[in-house]
Order: C-alpha cells, then sequence, then structure tokens
C-alpha cells in the first residue's frame, strides 16, 4: 500500500499542467525533467516495498522543499517522477535544475529500515518550443532522453532529434533479431581468464556477437539491451550456453580443458526449467565438473532473491561454478553473499580502471579481495588495460584476471593461435582428436 504522501503515477495530470503552461496568451520556455530512481526494485525486494514507498515519498519530499514556487513534481511511474520547469530564461536553467536534483540525491541521507541506501538518479531533459512543441511530443522527448541517459550511464541527457531516429533503428533491429537466431547470424567470441598463480589461460568468457547480414558486425552494446528486453533473451542464452560448452569440448580433445563462463540473466533465475536444460546441456557436451561457470549480477539476484537462491543451489548441485559479476555494484553485497553458493566475486572494471592511478580504487580492490578470500571465494579482476594494473592486483592478491592486456575477445580458432603463441598461452594440438 502506498504512504499517504506518496500519490499514484499520474502521467494524465503532467500532460494537463503541460497544456496549461503551453496554451498560456505569453507563453514562456519551459522545461520537464524526467526523473527515474534506478535500480529501484533492488531497493523493494532487499528492505520491503513499504521501505521502498517511503524512499520514493522522502525523494520527492526533498525535491519539493528546493524548488521554485512555480515549479511542478509529478510521480508518473514506479519509480518515475516529471519535474515541470515553467518560465525559463534558458535552457542552462534545466541543466542547473538537473544537477541540484542529482546532487540533492547523492548528499541526503535517505533513510529505510534503519539503512541509508544511495538512489541512483538518471534524467531526460526537453524543452518546449525549442525540442517539441505539444505536451505529448514533450514527454516523449523527455523520456527518450531518459532512455539514452540510462543506456550512457550519465546523470541526464538533454534531448535531440536523433534520439528519435534511434528509436526507430532499435525498433527495426528488435524485428531482425528475432530472425538472427534461426538465420545463423550470431557468433560466439571468447575471452582468455588468466590465473595469476601460473601467468597461464585457466578459462575464458564466452561473449554473444551479431554478424548482421548487410551491417556487418554490430557492436554489442548496440543489441544486447535490445535482447535482454525481449523474450529472445532465453533462447539466446541458451544457444550461448550450448555452443560455449560444444567449443570447450573441442578444446579438451586438444589438450586445453578450459572452464568457460557464461552471462546468466534474471529471467532464467526463475524459469523452473532452466536447472534441467542445463543438466542437459552438461550431459550433452560431457562438460566435467567446475567446467561451466555460469555468471549472475547482484540485480539479477535481487529480481526474485528467493527462487533465485533456490535456482542458485540446484545448479551448484549440479557441478556448475558460479560467480557474482560486477561485485560492488548492487545493494545486496553482504546481505545475500553468506547465502548465495557462489565460488568466485568478479570486480567491476569501474573500480579496476583506475587503481593504478586512484588509491581510493585500489582501495576498493583489495576491500573486495579481502573479502571474497574471507568467504573461501575466488576473486576475478575485469578490465586489466596495463602493467600497471597487472602488477597492482598481483600485489593485492586477486586470483584471476581479465582485459585487452591479456587478451582481447576473439573467434575460437583465433583463440586457439593465440593459445600457441601468447605467453598466457597453453599447449593446444592443431588438429582435433
Amino acid at each position: 500500500m502506498s504512504l499517504p504522501n506518496l500519490p499514484q503515477p499520474q502521467r494524465d495530470t503532467v500532460l494537463a499542467r503541460l497544456r496549461h503552461h503551453l496554451q498560456s496568451p505569453h507563453p514562456q520556455l519551459l522545461g520537464l525533467l524526467t526523473i527515474k530512481l534506478c535500480r529501484f526494485r533492488e531497493i523493494n525486494t532487499t528492505f520491503g516495498y513499504q521501505a521502498g514507498d517511503s524512499l520514493l515519498a522522502q525523494f520527492a519530499e526533498h525535491i519539493r522543499e528546493h524548488i521554485r514556487p512555480q515549479d511542478e513534481l509529478v510521480r508518473v511511474g514506479d519509480a518515475e517522477f516529471s519535474l515541470i520547469l515553467p518560465s525559463l530564461h534558458t535552457g542552462g536553467q534545466a541543466l542547473l535544475a538537473a544537477n541540484r536534483v542529482w546532487a540533492l540525491a547523492q548528499q541526503y541521507p535517505f533513510t529505510v529500515n534503519g539503512h541509508t541506501p544511495l538512489p541512483h538518479v538518471a534524467m531526460g531533459i526537453a524543452l518546449c518550443p525549442e525540442h517539441e512543441k505539444e505536451p505529448e511530443s514533450l514527454l516523449r522527448a523527455a523520456d527518450l532522453a531518459l532512455a539514452e541517459a540510462q543506456k550512457t550511464g550519465n546523470p541526464y541527457h538533454i534531448y535531440h532529434s536523433r534520439l528519435l531516429e534511434v528509436a526507430r533503428d532499435d525498433l527495426v533491429l528488435e524485428e531482425e533479431l528475432e530472425h538472427a537466431l534461426e538465420n545463423d547470424e550470431f557468433r560466439l567470441f571468447f575471452q582468455p581468464k588468466i590465473a595469476f598463480s601460473t601467468n597461464q589461460i585457466m578459462g575464458t568468457e564466452a561473449l554473444i556477437r551479431w554478424q548482421h547480414p548487410t551491417q556487418g558486425m554490430i557492436p554489442p552494446g548496440k543489441f544486447i539491451p535490445l535482447i535482454e528486453k525481449t523474450a529472445l533473451i532465453e533462447p539466446v542464452t541458451l544457444w550461448v550456453l550450448n555452443t560455449a560448452l560444444r567449443y570447450c569440448a573441442e578444446w579438451a580433445k586438444k589438450g586445453a580443458p578450459l572452464s568457460v563462463a557464461v552471462n546468466f540473466p534474471p529471467t532464467l533465475l526463475i524459469n523452473p526449467e532452466i536447472v534441467e536444460l542445463v543438466r542437459q546441456a552438461l550431459q550433452i557436451w560431457g562438460t566435467r565438473q567446475g567446467g561451466l561457470i555460469l555468471e549472475v549480477t547482484e540485480s539479477a539476484v535481487m529480481t526474485d532473491p528467493k527462487r533465485s537462491l533456490e535456482t542458485l543451489q540446484h545448479l551448484s548441485n549440479l557441478g556448475v561454478k558460479l560467480a557474482i559479476d560486477d561485485f560492488g555494484t548492487g545493494y545486496s553485497s553482504l546481505a545475500y553473499l553468506k547465502n548465495m553458493p557462489v565460488n568466485e566475486l568478479k570486480i567491476d572494471k569501474s573500480f579496476v580502471d583506475e587503481m593504478a592511478a586512484n588509491q581510493n580504487d585500489s582501495l576498493i580492490v583489495q576491500a573486495v579481495t579481502d573479502l571474497g578470500h574471507n568467504f573461501d571465494l575466488q576473486v576475478t579482476a575485469e578490465g586489466i588495460e596495463d602493467q600497471a594494473t597487472l602488477e597492482g592486483l598481483r600485489d593485492i592478491g586477486c586470483d584471476y584476471g581479465q582485459g585487452y592486456f591479456l587478451g582481447r575477445p576473439m573467434a575460437p580458432q583465433n583463440l586457439e593461435n593465440w593459445m600457441q603463441e601468447s605467453p598466457w598461452g597453453t599447449a593446444i594440438k592443431a588438429t582435433t582428436a
């Protein structure tokens, strides 16, 4: 049940208020911010729905305390608000408002059930009449700008007409994706995973690529988000799983028994059939115990913690190793880590990137490594780009590493060549036994 001071979403109210402002005899520049509290589902599942409502109410009240009397904040979605900014002198004032909202979200000590989660805020900015002149179009423009902010990881994004073209292109790609699997257009690349104890490859991570029939190789950042939001995510993930295990079986016959890591989406963690599907794949390809590593994010587990943990336990019982990907970027790190049947933590690239130059990042990597080892977990660092970072991770005691400095994602045959030529490689027969 919503709190008394947390109204239900009122998108129609926003449209009505926009019409009121735009129909004024002397309309002035108007700004519209669409504000989203990202990863709000994690807060709900970690602390409870009443706690989530409490956070939304605190957020709305705090923003209202710091806006002009003529500005209006209206809830338009589960964790979304519209901020109407009438009578602006310049578009720069809308940017200042966005910066102010972001700063308020970062600085205010929101409290839920004795915890102080830090809301992650993303915003889309649209101006009238500069960008759009009708209420519905203006709201859509702000929504498109919000989507771009979320895609790029920036606090906010300003609308431009190209965003509408991108949205249309995405719709076309979504339609073409539906046929990509049946037309055998997907390819699997493998990135080496190096053990620091031996200075040799011990495994790989399977990464999907799309060889489009007319556009060539489409960047993963362009099509993977589209797969993740459609029903294709399950069949595509199962294709990745089986293809990865097939290559691993071939490499094992050639004398290189590598493990392979496959990214697992939230929907499969709550699919009642997934454990049996994984069991069948392991059996078909003769995968050894520990030869398959399934990588899940904290946010994936928090989509439905109870069912996800049950699935993870069943998968672990099959001999599958489990890794928490992008560790340290979610709300649930310590609360659920002790209950997860995991074997490995993967430190997010954002912490590794600057650790050689930034002592705080280095301290975070050290803390996560120590935490993992205290739980008897292996620790992998992602995003190793240079020798200094590699040496720093060795000194910290990290177990494994991935990154362009060690080896880029590559096609299966290229990986075999890399194993024969790279100092990180291992012996592999030139032909299948």
